[in-house]
C-alpha cells in the first residue's frame, strides 16, 4: 500500500512510502494501518537524512514492523533492517525471508 497512515504509538503516525500488510487495518473506517505491517519502505528525498531515516527504522522495529527498507534512488543503495540487527545493500537488491526487490539497472 503506498502511503499509508501508520499508527505506530497512540500519539504518532507515520507514512512510509510504502508498506505491505499481511491483515487488513483494524480501523477500515479512518483508513488507518493499527496493526504493525510486514514491511515498510522509506524512499529518501534530497531533503531526508539518514539520521531522520534511522529513527523513523526503529520507530517501525518499534511498533513490531518486522522489516523496514531506506532506500536511495539516486545511488539504489541503502538499508535493510531487522530486529535482529542492519544491513547495507549496495547492489541494489533488498530482501525479506519472503521476497526480494531488485532495483539494479532501474532508474527513478
Amino acid at each position: 500500500m503506498p502511503e499509508q497512515r501508520v499508527q505506530t504509538r497512540p500519539d504518532r503516525f507515520r507514512v512510509p512510502d510504502v508498506c505491505v500488510v499481511g491483515e487488513r487495518p483494524t480501523d477500515l473506517a479512518r483508513g488507518i494501518v493499527t496493526l504493525p505491517p510486514y514491511l515498510c519502505v522509506e524512499i529518501l528525498s534530497p531533503e531526508d537524512s539518514m539520521a531522520e531515516a534511522l529513527e523513523k527504522a526503529l520507530e517501525y522495529l518499534n511498533f513490531g514492523v518486522e522489516w523496514v527498507w531506506v532506500i536511495d534512488p539516486e545511488s539504489l543503495s541503502g538499508q535493510v533492517y531487522c530486529r535482529t540487527g542492519a544491513m547495507d545493500v549496495g547492489n541494489g537488491i533488498f530482501s525479506t525471508e519472503r521476497f526480494s526487490l531488485d532495483l539494479s539497472g532501474v532508474e527513478f
